[in-house]
């Protein structure tokens, strides 16, 4: 928690000192507006690799993510740099084995059937904190539909996991999205996406989690 209050600030702090004084008026138009701060949320879904998981059955399964990004406009209208953070909760369930008993209940009481096999399945959950920066390219002009693309780099934590802790793996992201901005400041928005986290020398896991970010930005 300690890391997320500072983030924030520092987001807040970089949020602020983007805003210039701009003239209400440029050449006949609204001023353009520069900076931007997005509130996110949405589903994950974790895939990861490892030489001693082979065969062991290891599937994704739903988690969440939340997270804020500030994102401030370069020249012109098609490019911003952006900074952000998330918190992932990802989940999975290895599938360790089948077995043949105990079967299903019967007559009142557990009865064995060899042909109604059970699976032995572990649940998992991989609690990180994710910090990166990137640019983001919007194509077109202005709209109330635009489509951009994200490009990230940046670092994930693990905070809680039941193979390593403490683990901060360099990470890469690429997304593209949609968002729809029926008024002058407000907008929302859709965006899939994923980041691979690389191995490090201590833990050889390679994570990807791909992700559908949703959420709701004010520009100004």
């Amino acid at each position: 928690m300690k890391k997320l209050f500072v983030l924030l600030l520092v987001l807040a702090a970089v949020g602020a000192s983007a805003q210039e004084k701009i003239p209400e008026k440029l050449l006949g138009g609204d001023a353009p507006q520069r900076t931007s701060v997005s509130l996110i949320g949405g589903p994950n879904w974790l895939f990861q690799f490892s030489p001693i998981l082979s065969g062991a059955g290891l599937e994704p399964r739903m988690g969440y993510m939340l997270g804020i990004d500030v994102a401030r406009r370069l020249r012109g209208d098609h490019w911003q740099l952006k900074m952000g953070f998330r918190y992932n909760a990802w989940e999975s369930v290895i599938e360790s084995g089948f077995l043949t008993w105990p079967s299903e209940f019967s007559t009142g009481v557990y009865v064995f059937d060899p042909t109604l096999p059970h699976s032995l399945a572990t649940r998992i959950t991989d609690k990180t904190l994710q910090y990166f920066a990137g640019v983001r390219w919007l194509p077109g002009k202005p709209k109330h539909w635009r489509w951009y693309t994200d490009v990230e780099v940046g670092a994930t934590e693990v905070e809680s996991n039941n193979v390593s802790r403490d683990v901060i793996r360099f990470t890469i992201g690429l997304g593209t999205g949609v968002q729809w901005k029926p008024g002058e400041h407000f907008s929302l928005f859709a965006q899939p996406g994923l980041r691979y986290g690389f191995p490090t020398r201590d833990d050889i896991y390679r994570f990807l989690p791909m992700h559908l970010e949703m959420g709701t930005r004010w520009e100004w």
